[in-house]
């Protein structure tokens, strides 16, 4: 998926909005499901769950709604994965 625009909520929440592979395409989606991302760092695996912001009938686009881990004094990396 492509990022098409990223809208802040406040300092460390955003709207990311993907595009779908096809312009007329949906995701789909029903009530409670999620989408899994995963990422390797450092050879060690994470995963993260989403669910889906968009409704079921827009096409083009997902918007998932994201919390950023900013580094801070209590954690010096801030979120490996988020």
């Amino acid at each position: 998926m492509t990022l098409i625009s990223k809208e802040e909520l406040a300092t460390n929440t955003f709207v990311y909005r993907f595009a779908l592979p096809e312009e007329h395409a949906s995701l789909g989606h029903f009530t409670c499901q999620y989408l899994k991302f995963e990422a390797t760092v450092d050879g060690q695996i994470f995963e993260r769950f989403y669910h889906p912001l968009s409704k079921v009938a827009d096409t083009g686009y997902v918007d998932l709604l994201i919390k950023v881990y900013l580094r801070n004094f209590e954690h010096q990396q801030g979120g490996i994965f988020t």
